[in-house]
Order: structure tokens, then sequence, then C-alpha cells
């Protein structure tokens, strides 16, 4: 009973949990693969109804984005069979065009341009950042601020903090994907001609490799005039790379037979404390195409 009834309340709870709410569209993407469009549709509306009645109609437009957006593309592209590189662009590029869209009805509603909205919007969330590290204690304000003046760091947020969403919205997308994929609800994994070892064996596309050369190029030489744009494309495509640095380091532990716990740790080390190594992993595979250099050594 349990099973049947937590997604029609599980997904408000994550999203207003804030650390799980990247797990947010999860519920909802397996009761819309089980069960079909109908209790999906209630799913989205007894959520969507707990999330209005807890925080109020502002968590209701990053709630739809986050958990109807997110569900709703990532499971057409798994009924329909598309490869899992377009299935998570699809669905990146629906948070994208949705957070946009939510935007420019606000801003026409309070009648003004949807550029000074979003720049408004950037700074009342760099605001309430800046007003949590000024209040929190001292060990933590220095090392946030490190040696920076509060001014400063406040620039430097405003640039980087449409990076760090992209990125994070990236990463929700390839979570929710993933665990789906592990977990084969409807049989997508069929559908969609998805190995058993393909999460070991993926790589990205090679023609990402020029669009982040080029925004490599564009942060080198510090255009000011492009503002976060170069930064937050960067940072989205290095993401991708530590997803592949992630899918080789997986491809060595299942390869030197680690598993479990050890496995586990393996990973949350790779990723808190050698991302660079991730990143190289992933960013010099094109070439030098480490798996398989490994088994003919």
């Amino acid at each position: 009973m349990w099973i049947r009834v937590l997604p029609f309340f599980a997904s408000a709870l994550l999203f207003m949990s804030a650390f799980f709410a990247i797990f947010t569209p999860f519920p909802l993407l397996t009761t819309r693969l089980r069960l079909g469009a109908k209790w999906f549709a209630l799913a989205v509306f007894t959520n969507a109804a707990l999330v209005v009645l807890a925080s109020g109609w502002t968590g209701l437009g990053g709630f739809l984005i986050l958990g109807f957006v997110v569900a709703s593309t990532l499971a057409a592209g798994f009924e329909r069979g598309w490869r899992v590189e377009k299935t998570a662009l699809v669905s990146f590029v629906g948070i994208l065009m949705s957070g946009m869209a939510l935007l420019a009805v606000h801003a026409v509603i309070h009648r003004v341009g949807i550029m000074a909205e979003l720049q408004a919007q950037l700074a009342v969330a760099v605001e309430m950042m800046s007003e949590t590290v000024v209040s929190g204690p001292e060990g933590l304000r220095t090392g946030i601020l490190g040696g920076a003046d509060l001014a400063e760091w406040k620039e430097g947020l405003r640039t980087e903090l449409p990076g760090a969403l992209s990125v994070f919205c990236l990463v929700l997308v390839v979570l929710n994907m993933i665990l789906a994929i592990r977990l084969n609800p409807a049989g997508i994994r069929e559908k969609g001609g998805i190995g058993s070892g393909f999460l070991l064996h993926w790589r990205a596309p090679e023609y990402l490799v020029w669009p982040t050369l080029l925004a490599g190029f564009f942060l080198l030489v510090d255009i000011h005039a492009a503002g976060w744009l170069p930064s937050a494309v960067f940072k989205t495509l290095m993401a991708v790379y530590a997803l592949q640095g992630l899918s080789i380091l997986g491809f060595f532990l299942e390869l030197w037979r680690i598993r479990g716990a050890f496995r586990t740790a393996a990973l949350v080390i790779a990723i808190f404390l050698m991302t660079p190594l991730l990143l190289s992993l992933g960013f010099f595979d094109l070439w030098f195409d480490f798996r398989s250099k490994f088994r003919q050594s």
C-alpha cells in the first residue's frame, strides 16, 4: 500500500527538504512509467497542492520545473526509446525553457523586462546567500570568504551562480535518469537498448569538446560583455566530462572487483576530494581512451 501511496506526496517532501530536493522528480517519474499518464497527473496535483500549502505559491514554480518538467521529459524519452544523451538534453533544455517562461510571466505581471527581472532575481539570490554567510559563525564566514572583501565576494558569486545552477540542473537530470535505468520500471532499458554495462562504458559525444574549448577561450580572454554566459557554459560542459570521468572510474572499480561499501567510498572520495582527476579523465578520454588502453596493458 505504501508503495502505491508514496508517489502522491513523496516528491513534495523531497522538494521541501532542500537537501534531498535533487530527487524530487524520481517518484513522479516512476509513477508515469509504471501507472500511466492519469495517475501521473494525479500525483503531480497532490504533490503540488502540498507544496502550496507548505510554502505558498512561490514554491510552486520551482516544484513544477524540478518535478513535473523533469519527470515528464525523462518519461517521454524512455517511452519513445530515445538515446540516453537525447533524453538528458531534452530534459535539461526543458528546465531552462520552463524557467525562462516562468520568469517571462513574472516579468509581464510586474511590467519589467525579462533580462532586468533575471538580473533582479539573481541579485536577490546573491543577497540572501551573503546574509546567510554574514550571520553565520565566524569560522564558516572565514572559510567561505577567505581573505576577500564581502563586496568582491558578492560580485564573484553573481558571476558564478548561474553556472552553479546550470550544473545542479544537469546533475538532477542525470542522477534521476541513472536511478530509473537501474530500477528499470516498465522495461525502459529494453525499450532504449540500454545494456547492463552502459553506465561503465558511457562517453560524452565527441563534438562537445569544441564548445568546451570555445567557452574556455572566452574565460581566458575575460570578455566582460559576455557576462556570466561563458562561465555557465564552461562549467556545465565540464560537469559532463566529470560524469564521463565517473564512468571511467566505475569501469576500473568493476574491473578490479571493488564493490559494495568500498566502491561507494571510492566514488565519494573521488567526487569530493579528487574532482580535478575526474575532469581530466573525462576530458582527455577523447584522445587517450583510457579504458581500452588499460585493457590492452
